[in-house]
């Protein structure tokens, strides 16, 4: 991925903020205060992008917009004001605007200043204590943020930056995968993405080499844990917003960069095939008018988002999350993904990951999930160039974290189903990886609910997957279909006893079993959107064939 692509990709998501907008939104910070981290990030973004040649709707606007940010920055410790979240992007936007000579001296002397009067003791929500006790990923950013400063010349703190990485050591699993609260997926890939950051931009501290290990080793299994389709996995909060793959490219453009300064040209390219996969996720998600989750409500509906997760916040996110990607990113490194060969992947039973992968197929299972947000068992199943929620991106909680609506009836994946109807994908539930076969790829799992064990066989082909389940007696398997996505409707088509298909944007997904397909009709709902509930039934073995089919 060219830096000139990322600029284009930021210049497109800035784009959501109409003029309107942004005079509403500034006019609304300075009555009320800067409370949470995205109007700085806007700020930064919008610089960055005019210090870069590019236009937007507040080109005019932005010089008082980053005077307000960062006089603000400095004073501004009311909760929640997210300096920790954004000192970081209005330094690099500082940066930035130095470095074009597209603005007055004594306006870029004036930010410059704001920003060297930082006391992190004063600025930071999150300051870790000493002797060093974990924390949440709060600290990974102010570090970061920090680091940033140290690196403009801005500051030079390297006792609290040390205070702040010593309370995030404790956080690495044995591959490195960060450990936030409750294992979110996405907030392993951010931390960490702060974490590099700090040693791009010279952290050489205590815990230096101790970080770049275990963000080697975690760069590794995020590119095996990538879908086909270029997305990060599901798996806690903040989950299908369009930052997440922001994020991800990042991270994976700074590790094609570890490798390419390492010599090792196949695994840099790699990388960046990665990183352009992500990119490019991100992009078939940009179509008018903007949404920042990946749904099709209305904009202010709030829809799939958690409270915090609103348009002002996690749009401009996106673009802020790119930016490093930009000043990762090494240009001479080619994408080639090399030979993909067929893999099942695993990670630490912290993060209760299964993944299966070929060059066109991706299934994700969830082995003990967080039942706020998900639901144990397959969760996920993804075809390289078709939409990602044809057949599932994400399960059901009965009670998200997010806002849906409405309650589900319970928790749903594509999970098997008991005689009494108890699906097994909640708490009651074990999954467990027997056996793994990469050459395939396929895995096996036993599931136990109510006295009750299955055999679960998970077999991927060309353009699917093969679903099989062993027992004695009547077997179940739900098989929830998309059926809305927040703007338009699916077509589903029953074929025969055996076969039921749904069609969206052009594309087919078809569920034939060996045993008999029914109609439930019960609605779900997710951060997708609305899915109705079928089932297939069979005795003793039940085969389910899933195929995306144009």
């Amino acid at each position: 991925m060219k830096k000139v692509r990322y600029f284009d990709l930021m210049e497109k998501i800035v784009g959501a903020y109409s003029r309107e907008h942004i005079e509403g939104y500034f006019a609304r910070v300075k009555r009320e205060g800067i409370t949470e981290h995205g109007f700085p990030r806007l700020c930064a973004d919008l610089g960055i992008l005019i210090a870069n040649g590019r236009t937007t709707a507040a080109d005019d606007l932005f010089p008082d917009m980053m005077s307000y940010a960062c006089a603000q920055a400095p004073v501004n410790k009311t909760p929640n004001t997210g300096n920790d979240f954004s000192v970081k992007e209005l330094t690099f936007a500082l940066l930035a605007a130095e470095a074009s000579g597209r603005f007055p001296k004594e306006l870029t002397d004036g930010w410059r200043a704001s920003l060297s009067s930082i006391d992190p003791m004063k600025t930071y929500s999150c300051i870790a204590p000493v002797p060093p006790v974990p924390v949440g990923n709060w600290a990974a950013f102010a570090a970061a943020s920090e680091q940033a400063r140290a690196f403009a010349g801005l500051g030079n703190e390297p006792d609290f930056i040390e205070r702040e990485i010593a309370s995030q050591m404790p956080a690495f699993d044995g591959n490195g995968m960060y450990r936030d609260p409750h294992e979110p997926m996405l907030y392993d890939l951010v931390a960490r993405l702060q974490l590099s950051t700090c040693l791009f931009f010279g952290y050489r501290g205590k815990y230096a080499d101790r970080l770049d290990d275990l963000t080697k080793n975690a760069g590794l299994m995020t590119l095996g844990m990538q879908s086909v389709t270029g997305e990060i996995p599901f798996g806690g909060r903040s989950s299908q917003f369009l930052f997440n793959e922001a994020a991800l490219a990042s991270v994976l453009e700074y590790e094609a960069t570890r490798y390419h300064r390492l010599g090792d040209e196949a695994l840099a390219s790699r990388f960046k095939a990665g990183a352009e996969r992500a990119a490019e996720s991100l992009s078939l998600l940009l179509a008018e008018p903007i949404r920042h989750i990946k749904n099709r409500y209305p904009r202010d509906s709030g829809y799939g988002c958690e409270g915090y997760g609103y348009f002002d916040k996690y749009m401009t996110t996106a673009a802020s999350f790119l930016y490093p990607a930009i000043l990762f990113a090494d240009d001479a490194i080619e994408p080639d993904a090399g030979e993909e060969k067929p893999t099942v992947q695993t990670v630490s039973d912290a993060f209760h990951k299964a993944f299966l992968k070929n060059k066109t197929v991706f299934a994700e299972y969830d082995l003990r999930a967080d039942l706020r947000y998900d639901a144990s068992g397959p969760g996920r199943l993804h075809v390289k160039g078709f939409p990602s929620q044809l057949c599932l991106t994400v399960p059901f909680p009965v009670r998200p974290n997010y806002k849906i609506g409405e309650d589900n009836p319970h928790p749903l994946s594509l999970c098997p189903v008991l005689p009494d109807g108890s699906p097994m994908c909640a708490e009651e539930a074990e999954w467990k990886l027997v056996s793994a076969d990469d050459s395939v790829p396929e895995a096996v799992f036993a599931v136990t609910q109510g006295g009750r064990t299955y055999r679960e066989t998970c077999r991927l082909t060309g353009n699917g997957a093969v679903l099989t389940l062993t027992g004695e007696g009547p077997l179940c398997r739900a098989l929830p279909l998309f059926t809305f996505d927040g703007e338009k409707e699916t077509a589903i088509r029953k074929e025969g006893e055996n076969a039921v298909s749904v069609t969206y944007e052009g594309a087919k997904c078809v569920f034939r079993t060996d045993g008999i397909i029914t109609r439930d009709g019960t609605f779900f709902r997710n951060r997708s959107g609305v899915s109705t509930l079928f089932s297939a039934r069979g005795e003793g073995k039940l085969t389910v064939e899933i195929s995306f089919e144009i």
